[in-house]
């Protein structure tokens, strides 16, 4: 009965701010940032995020134009670890609280 008199009010329940308070933390740049899951146990920037996925690609794609389209096997393990990450970001942002 609380619970559905704070949501006719606009307010959250305890749970809703703990999962809120879970996503959104400081970020380096010292304002509210929306933090995503990485690791196991570390949460990154959606900045840091795209940066090291980038980082990822940039450096099996430079690879592969040095070597005339061959790929080592580990550029290829690279590129895959970036399409499942980038599925994994995408998944997270569709579950995101608004």
């Amino acid at each position: 009965m609380i619970s559905s008199m704070m949501k006719q009010s606009g307010e959250t329940s305890l749970s809703e701010r703990q999962c809120l308070k879970q996503t959104r933390k400081l970020g380096k740049h010292g304002r509210i940032t929306q933090m995503y899951k990485w690791k196991y146990n570390k949460e990154i920037e959606l900045e840091e995020y795209i940066e090291k996925v980038y980082n990822k690609v940039s450096s099996a794609c430079t690879t592969l134009r040095e070597c005339d389209g061959d790929m080592w096997l580990s550029d290829y393990n690279k590129l895959m670890d970036a399409e499942y990450r980038l599925s994994d970001l995408l998944n997270q942002m569709k579950k995101e609280p608004e």
